[in-house]
């Protein structure tokens, strides 16, 4: 059975990761991680290189709802394996149920290296906003937008040394007033995509020529 991947730029380190500890050898698609930043633009390019497959049999997208930019999408004569999952955090965190545990702590904002890596992230806004309004009132305005957060949360899944990031995430954690941790991550979620069983209450399996409802998401 032929099957690709469609996989989210920002999930880039752990799902390489997720498929040299599988052996996977599927065709990787990657989506571009800007393109999170509008979900009408990203549910467009997805439908579109769906539209583009030939001679596969099952496509597995490693990527959550990220703004129910899925919604909509429709198949061809493959089957679509969608994880049940918001977003990529839910993805590293293993669950919805452990996200869940983690908001009763506190609200947090969480980040992972491939966050940091695309041109627009949480540091690079801050860091324009100081150049563009200065010090004193870039933290007031950003305090003001966090003030609902608790804590900023880097998530290690153990695929790339974090000392680095940390650095980066805990000086802005001083900044905007926010307690900083690191979260252990799992790989578990992108290596049973990757393999297999997809179960109902993990994944979203759309036969072909179907297509996702809002009510699929929900």
């Amino acid at each position: 059975m032929e099957t690709v991947i469609i996989g989210c730029r920002t999930l880039e380190r752990e799902l390489l990761a997720a498929i040299e500890e599988t052996g996977c050898t599927d065709p990787v698609t990657w989506i571009p991680s800007g393109l999170h930043a509008d979900p009408r633009q990203l549910r467009t390019h997805l439908q579109y290189l769906l539209d583009e497959l030939s001679g596969v049999d099952r496509v597995l997208m490693a990527m959550g709802y990220c703004g129910h930019a899925v919604v909509g999408l429709h198949t061809g004569d493959f089957t679509l394996v969608v994880p049940r999952a918001d977003d990529c955090i839910t993805l590293l965190l293993g669950s919805e149920a452990r996200r869940q545990a983690i908001r009763r702590e506190g609200e947090a904002y969480f980040f992972t290296q491939g966050w940091l890596d695309g041109e627009q992230n949480l540091i690079t806004e801050y860091d324009h906003a100081v150049a563009k309004y200065g010090s004193r009132s870039a933290q007031t305005l950003y305090r003001s937008l966090f003030r609902h957060y608790r804590r900023l949360a880097l998530i290690d899944a153990g695929v790339y040394p974090v000392e680095a990031v940390a650095e980066q995430t805990a000086r802005l954690a001083r900044t905007l007033r926010l307690e900083h941790t690191v979260l252990d991550g799992t790989l578990a979620f992108l290596r049973q995509l990757l393999t297999g069983p997809w179960p109902a209450d993990r994944f979203l399996t759309v036969p072909p020529g179907g297509s996702i409802s809002l009510s699929d998401v929900t």
